[in-house]
């Protein structure tokens, strides 16, 4: 699982709060996880969106694990063979369900940070995506009603950091902000 939840696109299907059933697979180091199936999922949409890592979350990894289609750390062409570039861990909020006719929900995305607590300084980030954002979809229909993060280096270990995002969804304002702290495990 942890090999998954690591994976921007892989912890998608994972994190919905409508999942009832999933299939998974591993096989010489390539993964699979079925979800799609009928009856695998209802739909459930939240009052708030799914963070991950979550509010208050203590020991996150500080990498990325590096393998993932499409690629998250290859922002120019993400759905370009081949193993993905390290970076930190990334950063997620999925506003599941809360588009409709098949657009989504995120109307505009002005800012995304992730701050170093104890410094109050930026971490540096390597992209940030935003389904149907302009310049930062890259690999559209990948991700749904979905923000992600992906600082350039792996984070800092024992370190609490704060993600805030300014975000319109559905035409209305709705910033976010939470914290969560890391462990000392890369992945």
């Amino acid at each position: 699982v942890d090999l998954w939840i690591n994976g921007v696109y892989h912890r998608t299907p994972l994190l919905n709060p409508g999942l009832v059933k999933v299939g998974a697979a591993s096989l010489q180091g390539y993964n699979c996880v079925n979800y799609n199936a009928a009856g695998n999922t209802t739909v459930l949409k939240l009052d708030h969106p799914v963070q991950w890592p979550a509010s208050g979350m203590t020991d996150v990894p500080l990498a990325f694990g590096g393998n993932e289609g499409p690629c998250p750390t290859n922002p120019a062409d993400p759905l370009a063979a081949g193993k993905c570039n390290a970076a930190g861990f990334i950063i997620s909020a999925n506003y599941y369900n809360w588009g409709t006719n098949r657009a989504s929900a995120l109307t505009s995305v002005t800012d995304v940070t992730l701050t170093d607590t104890a410094t109050q300084m930026p971490v540096a980030l390597l992209t940030w995506y935003a389904d149907g954002v302009a310049g930062h979809d890259p690999a559209h229909g990948y991700m749904k009603d979905e923000i992600a993060l992906v600082p350039q280096a792996n984070l800092t270990a024992s370190t609490t950091y704060r993600v805030d995002i300014n975000a319109v969804v559905n035409g209305a304002p709705a910033p976010l902000s939470w914290s969560f702290t890391t462990g000392t495990r890369t992945k």
